[in-house]
């Protein structure tokens, strides 16, 4: 499984902003998502997140280990790809503009 595979797949059910956070917070870790809402909500990393994300992650991903990448330029190719500017990618990763054209134009 590419790194990005995981981002997109959070990102598709409860949207970017879940799937920045996850990178952000719990970057290079499996996060394991429970079967039962019980079990979902202590988990850490779903305290993290809105009620609604984590509902929607644990009702598509219940069972499953679920790999959050802690590279900045992981996260900066996934963000690429999903069409961001250089420059909004920067920011959010503090990261320069410069490092962000250069994850681009290896991509």
């Amino acid at each position: 499984m590419r790194l990005e595979r995981s981002l997109d797949g959070i990102a598709a059910v409860a949207g970017r902003d879940a799937a920045l956070t996850l990178a952000r917070r719990h970057g290079g870790r499996v996060i394991r998502v429970p079967t039962t809402e019980k079990a979902l909500a202590v988990q850490p990393w779903c305290r993290d997140l809105t009620e609604e994300a984590a509902a929607a992650i644990g009702k598509t991903f219940a069972g499953d280990n679920l790999y959050i990448p802690s590279a900045k330029k992981a996260v900066g190719r996934w963000l690429i790809e999903q069409g961001l500017s250089s420059a909004s990618i920067a920011a959010e990763l503090k990261v320069s503009v410069r490092t962000v054209q250069r994850w681009i134009r290896r991509a």
